[in-house]
């Protein structure tokens, strides 16, 4: 599996809500994921939230992919009940398992 369809199967992992523990699969153990609201620096700690909070009744639909040799970025729309907008994530590779998650989007949409 390349980069870009490692991104992509992570997107229908978690945009599912079910299972989230298959994550492991694609990340490294000092996975670093930094979001808006959130932030980890292990693969653990990250699931287990998903995990505590699941993301269910979300949508997404992918508007741009680009990547590069260790990077892919996913522009994305998402839609959660009454709110839709516009995400991006970039994602980093080491040895073809996601090391870095950067999440970015108007927070101003959720509040």
């Amino acid at each position: 599996m390349n980069n870009l369809e490692t991104a992509k199967q992570y997107m229908e992992i978690f945009y599912s809500g079910k299972n989230l523990n298959r994550l492991r699969n694609l990340f490294c153990d000092k996975l670093y994921f930094e979001g808006p609201f959130f932030q980890f620096t292990s693969a653990n700690d990250y699931i287990n939230s998903l995990e505590v909070s699941p993301p269910v009744n979300f949508k997404y639909k992918i508007l741009h992919c680009y990547e590069d040799k260790n990077s892919v970025c996913l522009i994305y729309s998402f839609t959660k009940a009454d709110i839709s907008t516009n995400m991006m994530q970039r994602f980093v590779f080491k040895n073809g398992k996601i090391s870095e998650i950067l999440l970015i989007f108007d927070t101003s949409d959720f509040k």
